[in-house]
């Protein structure tokens, strides 16, 4: 055994601060609690391997059990450096509950002639019997304790290693660095192979492990990369951290129905590995456990996987199939990360020989996990079924060559990427249920040319949740304004009712009506509503001692529809019994040299008809109808209460002459002179001041 590599592991060994928790019967032990196994260590509590020199004097016979504070401990390992230097150690009897024999554990036990390893042994460290009484009398060569090959003695072993039959166990390290080994024969005895066993064995080119073998180490066959083929025994229950690791050369592996668990770093490396096919018994795929299989064109994932750890085919570049017979089960896996899954370099999925282009999930499927079809270029269409209630982050991004997706109704959260990148995307259809939509859901979908939210109420979206706001947006009609003054939806070039009407179109303006004291509104646009307001500049508080009143209504209304933008605001000034009111913006006549002032006009009166006369030639009169009261019902106006007193005031203009002084008549409406909501005609107003001027 090559001792450089092994000090190297040693000093990469945590070292213990305490040595030991009791000393029973003169023996040391550890104990774990949790599993109620006890471990015997060394003596020394600082590491001082000299220290236990002393510990351990002529026989020692371990006991396959001991009680320790009320409990009872099985003892199932000597420890690391355990009797390291017992230099006085002559015997040792190990029991049948040991299946460890630590590291260095009798290292240097010079007076210890005599061992012998219990059938319950599967494990047996490096250094475990190195300068012992028993090592120093070996010849050169391979080294065999009982039925466990330990390793070799003197020079490194070429050319071809057969191993004893009845051999039982291959010692951790047993043959590390032994490059110029070219071949190993493996009997059918042997059940364990130890850590880095074989580790940098790289001329060999062809290993058969054997059914009999149930147990393989971390790195047993690490950096020998000459191997071509591996052929692994059906007994083997786990792929073991490392086991393949860079082994560079490796071509085909055979991996049997007994493996359940393939480890982290399992085939790290193995560039030359064109296809691997994972039996239906692998539950678990480790962290990066075919990365960087450079080589690696096809891989067969079983309906048994559960979980792929993290970057488990990152750099696959050559993966160009994925190999699935359940899609129920494929969308079970829970990917660590990205590059956990195949279908991130592969980007072709097949069912059964079969690629699947228009994916449509099972029924049966009721979740799909984060990745789970991350980069599969190959699916054109996509339809995932009411059942589905969960869609995992980056479950469909980068699908670019999804042209058609149909997305559960039941979906209340459409999370983190799960559409990113897919770039033929045509329409997005956005389920009633829908929630949440988070960041960069829809990122990327750069041919979007319409989305639609069936949701009415919008959904609380990421700001980034999509990408191209300059296509149309389709919304339910009763929630247009919902949509439109909520971010990042009113940020779309276009909202569209879910019929297709523009949303965005306008009401008309209204058209503002008077008859027989009411006002009445009319729009083109059908199905409106009306806001309106009336206002008087009349209504003041006053301190003076007379006050001119204009007896004029500035009227405003707009015309408002679900779906539809509200109309431009319509207005209309209105002042009582003129027959043409002065409405805003008459322009001032120009300067002259005065003729006087006209003559002050006559109020006629004569069935509903008030008309004014002037002496003066051209006249043209202003009128203006004032109470101290106004009132506004619905779409009427109130004339007044009762009694309410009224003046009509009339002034004649005409051109080079000044204003007239007024005209004006005052006349009081009663009680019974209103209509019984309170409002009084014209005609009777007419009829009124009839009344009054007769009198």
């Amino acid at each position: 055994m090559k001792k450089v590599l092994s000090f190297f592991i040693l000093i990469l060994l945590p070292m213990v601060a305490g040595a030991y928790q009791a000393e029973i019967n003169g023996i040391y032990y550890n104990f774990n609690k949790t599993t109620k196994t006890a471990k015997v260590t060394y003596y020394s509590s600082n590491n001082d391997y000299q220290a236990n020199r002393l510990a351990y004097n002529n026989a020692v016979n371990i006991p396959a059990s001991v009680n320790y504070n009320g409990d009872t401990y099985d003892v199932t390992e000597i420890g690391y450096n355990a009797f390291r230097n017992c230099i006085s150690l002559n015997s040792v009897t190990i029991p049948n509950s040991v299946t460890n024999i630590g590291m260095s554990a009798f290292y240097g036990c010079s007076s210890l002639f005599s061992i012998t390893i219990p059938n319950s042994v599967t494990s047996i460290s490096d250094y475990a019997f190195y300068d012992t009484g028993w090592y120093n009398n070996q010849p050169n060569g391979n080294l065999y304790l009982d039925n466990w090959l330990i390793g070799y003695k003197g020079e490194e072993p070429t050319g071809k290693l057969i191993i004893s039959e009845g051999t039982k166990g291959i010692a951790n390290y047993a043959f590390n660095g032994c490059s110029s080994l070219t071949s190993v024969t493996i009997p059918n005895s042997v059940t364990s192979i130890g850590t880095y066993a074989f580790y940098g064995c790289s001329g060999l080119t062809s290993v058969t492990i054997p059914d009999s073998v149930t147990s393989i180490g971390d790195a047993t066959f690490e950096n020998c990369s000459g191997l071509t083929s591996v052929t692994i025994g059906n007994s083997v229950t786990s792929l073991r951290c490392r086991t393949f690791y860079n082994c560079s050369g490796l071509i085909s592996v055979t991996i049997p129905n007994s493996v359940t668990n393939i480890w982290e770093y399992a085939f790290y490396g193995c560039k030359a590995l064109t296809s691997v096919t994972i039996p239906n018994s692998v539950i678990n795929i480790g962290g990066y456990a075919f990365y960087l299989c450079t080589g690696l064109t096809s891989v067969t994932i079983p309906n048994s996987v559960t979980n792929i750890g993290m970057s488990a085919f990152y750099l696959c570049s050559k993966l160009n199939s994925v190999h699935i017979s359940d899609l129920n089960a494929w969308c079970r896996i829970s990917f660590n990360n990205i590059d956990s899954n195949p279908l991130s370099w592969a980007h072709h999925l097949y069912l059964g020989g079969e690629e699947i282009k228009d994916l449509v999930i099972p029924n049966s499927v009721k979740s799909i996990e984060d990745y789970t079809f991350y980069g599969c270029s190959g699916l054109t269409s996509v339809a995932i079924p009411n059942s589905v209630t969960s869609i995992g982050e980056s479950a469909f991004q980068s699908c670019n060559s999804i042209k058609t997706l149909t997305i559960s109704d039941e979906l209340n959260i459409i999370k983190k990427s799960t559409f990113q990148y897919c770039s033929s995307l045509k329409e997005i259809v956005i389920p009633a249920k829908v929630e949440y939509i988070y960041a960069d859901a829809f990122s990327g979908c750069k041919n979007i040319e319409c989305v639609k939210s069936l949701a009415t109420t919008p959904p609380w979206a990421h700001e980034n949740a999509f990408s191209n706001y300059d296509v149309p947006l389709y919304v339910p009609t009763e929630s247009v304004n919902s949509y439109q003054t909520t971010s990042p939806w009113s940020k779309f070039g276009s909202l569209k009712t879910l019929s297709g009407e523009d949303a965005n179109q306008k009401c008309k303006t209204p058209t503002i009506a008077y008859n027989n004291g009411k006002l009445t509104f009319d729009c083109e646009t059908e199905g409106v509503e009306y806001r309106s307001s009336i206002k008087n500049s009349d209504a003041n508080d006053y301190t003076t001692s007379s006050i001119q009143l204009s007896a004029t209504y500035d009227i405003s209304v707009v015309a408002t529809k679900s779906g539809y933008q509200n109309s431009d605001v319509a207005t209309a000034t209105l002042c009582w019994l003129d027959k043409e009111p002065q409405m805003e913006g008459i322009t001032e006549t120009t300067p002259h040299e005065p003729n006087g002032e006209c003559a002050i006009p006559v109020i006629n009166v004569s069935g509903n008809k008030v008309t004014f006369s002037c002496s003066t030639p051209g006249a043209e009169f202003t009128s203006t109808l004032t109470t101290d009261e106004e009132q506004f019902k619905g779409n009427e106006l109130v004339i007044g209460k009762n009694p309410v007193v009224y003046t009509l005031t009339v002034y004649a203009t005409a051109p080079g002459y000044d204003r007239s002084k007024p005209a004006k008549m005052k006349f009081t409406v009663k009680k019974g002179d209103l209509n019984a909501d309170g409002t009084v005609d014209v005609a009777d107003i007419a009829t009124i001041i009839d009344e009054m001027a007769g009198k």
